[in-house]
This record gives structure tokens, sequence and C-alpha cells, in this order.
């Protein structure tokens, strides 16, 4: 199943997915970090996660990936401290040895309680993209060395790192999701490199992520804000609203041409029906996992005409724009399952070490609370090969299809 060629190969299309989200950065005057702490305190991780952010929003840091993503890097202006010459491995050595102090701020930030403000505005969302990137070339120059245990703690970083910054947003959550099925994809390429140590390590690291349940609806939560904050403004006229597509404006149009009345009546349902769609979505997530598919019946339906002829479906539509989309929720469902499917590598190849060969059946080697695959309602799906290689994967459910540790399919954009 997932080999080092997979990972490459998506690695590489990783590359130009954050060349879109990053250009934009380019003109940013202040940092991000600088704009969030003024008055940093040293106590919260979040300002570790932003001085990581700005090492990779740098105008070096995005020509290197610019140069990396082209279709012909050798014939290319290779950036400043590069050579088109450069083989593979010695482009990541020298990435990682410009660019790394990222991610010492990533490990340090990850050991401290951590506060995001929302001042930021989710921008940091593109430097996490490039911060995993990093990690991933960081972990093969270890492995190239030797370096096994440092290899998988890079990867374990930006495990916690996906995992620490979802909640933010509802595009944190989406890159976030993106990022943690990207390391979990490396970690099983490398599966054969693992050390018992690091068999432990992931173990612990996803058993710690998969107890954080409340990650989506602190995402809904926190993007219901600000995107209400930002229509009251629209209404009043003292921001200009931003217009994505023909939809948005139709809707920034019917904003701006409110009556007193119309406005105060859609301020009162503006705060209704937040509240009653995130007390949904959190009893749905406080119950068993088996049935978070609940979800999916507060999603927006695409298929759906909205009317913007009452204030009801016009703070429907705003509300609905703000909630995680069903390709969004999907694709966290999957994130999740991708963490049992590591972790329950990680008991097997530490069985393998242990007892020198594979286990038969995946209860000799698991408990059957790490067995249960909440997606389909059954057991993990295990098999040996005959050449001691192994399948593992989840049936999954009919919203997400069979779920494996190979290459991640997303529809993450960031905006």
């Amino acid at each position: 199943m997932g080999s080092i060629s997979n990972v490459e190969s998506l690695v590489k299309e990783y590359l130009a997915m954050i060349l879109v989200a990053a250009v934009c950065l380019l003109g940013q005057s202040r940092s991000n970090f600088n704009l969030a702490f003024p008055l940093p305190t040293g106590t919260n991780g979040y300002e570790d996660y932003l001085k990581a952010a700005d090492i990779v929003n740098s105008k070096e840091f995005i020509a290197y990936s610019k140069w990396q993503s082209s279709l012909k890097p050798s014939e290319a202006q290779a950036p400043e401290g590069f050579t088109n010459s450069m083989t593979p491995l010695e482009q990541k050595r020298a990435v990682v040895q410009r660019f790394g102090k990222a991610l010492q701020f990533i490990a340090l930030g990850n050991t401290k309680p951590l506060s995001r403000p929302g001042s930021v505005r989710e921008l940091e969302a593109p430097a996490f993209q490039s911060i995993t990137a990093l990690a991933l070339d960081a972990s093969y120059v270890a492995y190239s060395k030797g370096d096994w245990d440092n290899a998988t703690s890079q990867i374990l970083d930006v495990l916690s790192l996906a995992s620490n910054t979802a909640p933010g947003g509802t595009t944190l959550f989406q890159v976030g999701n993106l990022n943690s099925m990207l390391a979990t994809n490396y970690l099983w390429g490398h599966k054969l490199h693992w050390s018992i140590k690091d068999c432990e390590d992931i173990r612990s690291r996803t058993n710690q992520i998969l107890k954080r349940q409340s990650a989506v609806v602190n995402a809904v939560s926190n993007t219901y804000q600000r995107d209400i904050a930002e229509i009251q403004c629209v209404m009043e006229g003292t921001v200009r609203p931003v217009e994505t597509d023909a939809f948005s404006k139709e809707v920034n149009t019917k904003l701006t041409g409110l009556s007193r009345a119309d406005k105060a009546e859609l301020n009162v349902l503006l705060k209704q029906l937040p509240a009653l769609n995130l007390s949904r979505l959190t009893q749905i997530v406080n119950d068993s996992e088996d049935t978070w598919s609940k979800v999916f019946e507060l999603t927006p339906d695409a298929t759906r005409q909205a009317s913007l002829r009452s204030m009801d479906e016009l703070a429907r539509v705003i509300c609905q724009r703000s909630f995680l989309s069903t390709a969004s929720f999907t694709e966290y469902l999957r994130s999740r399952c991708q963490l049992r499917l590591i972790g329950l590598a990680a008991a097997i190849e530490s069985y393998r070490w242990k007892n020198g060969r594979l286990p038969g059946l995946l209860k000799v080697a698991a408990n059957a609370e790490d067995m249960l695959d909440p997606l389909s309602g059954k057991t993990f799906q295990y098999k040996v090969e005959k050449d001691q290689s192994y399948l593992l994967y989840s049936e999954g459910s009919k919203e997400t299809g069979p779920v494996d540790l190979l290459k991640p399919k997303s529809s993450v954009k960031t905006r």
C-alpha cells in the first residue's frame, strides 16, 4: 500500500497548492506574529506557531516553493542558496538548513498552552501548509542519515500542529485535516523504519489527538463569530464587502440595501440560527462517533437554490456559508479514520519487532477498542500478504467510501 513514490508525488502536488495560497501574503507589511501578538508573553504556544509562519511566509521560502513545484526545475531560475544541479536530497538538506528554524518553533509551541487570537483571520493557514511540506523534507533528510527517531518526531509535531490549529476556523479546520492526512500517509510510507519507541510515540500522539472531539465545534463557532461580525459591518457600510462569486455579490447587494427594521430582524436571526446549529453539532460530536454522520443533516445542500426574499432565508444562507461543507466534514471523518489506522499500524509494527513476525490477527496486537471502526461500525480490515506486507483499511461509510493510508483525496480551498 503506501510507498515512498506515492508520498513524493503527493508532496510535489502539495507544494504547488501552497503557492496558490501563499503568494497573496507577499504584500503583507507586518508579520502574522506582530499583528496577533503586539505584546508577546512567551507562554502561549500560538506565538511560536506564528513565528514559524513568518519564516515560511518569507519571499525566500516562497521562491523556493515556486522553483520546486515548477514543471522543469532544472530549467527554472534557482533561488538564492540553491542550484539547478542539486539532487533532490541536496535540495531538501539546503531548505531544511535554511528554514528549519520554523520546525523548532512548532516543536516548542506544541509544549505550551495554546490560545489563538482572532485578529489573524486564518491568514496563517497557507503557512501551516508550507510548514507541513517543510517537515516532510526534514523527515526525509533525517531518514537519509539514519536518524529515524528524529524523522518520526518531525511528522508527529506537524500532526499535533494540525490538531491544535484546526479549531481556529473552518479554513484552518480544512487545512488541518489535509495536513493530518499528509502526515499519516508519510508515516505509513516509512513504517519499516519505525523503532519500538517510534511505535509507542505514534500510538500515544494519535490517541491524544483523537480525544479532542471539540475541534469541529470550535472551528464552526469561530467562523460564525467572524463572519457575522463582518456581515454587520457590511450592513452598516463600515467595510467593503468581499465578493468571491456572483452569489456573494447578490448577498452583499441585499445586505447593503436593508431597511432599519430588516437589519434588526436579521441581527436577531443571526444570533438564533448559529446557536441552534452549534447546539445540535455539539450534541452530535459528544455522542458516539459512529453517529457522527448526522452532521451531514446540518451541512449546506449545494443543489438547493437559495432564495433571498425574506430575512429568514438570508440568515440561513449566511449561516450555511459559514458552516462546514459536506466535503469538508467528510474529509474530517477520513482524517480521524487515518489517525486510527496509523495507530493500529504502530501496534502491528511493535508486535513485529517483539515477535519477529506479523500478527496473524489484528486482535493479537491491538485491543478491542482500538480495532473498532466508527465509520463502518465494524472492526478495521487487516490481512497479511504472502510477501509479509499487509493490508490495513476501513470499509468506511456511505459518505467516505473505503479509507486507507494511501494518497488522501482533498477538496481543501483556502480563502
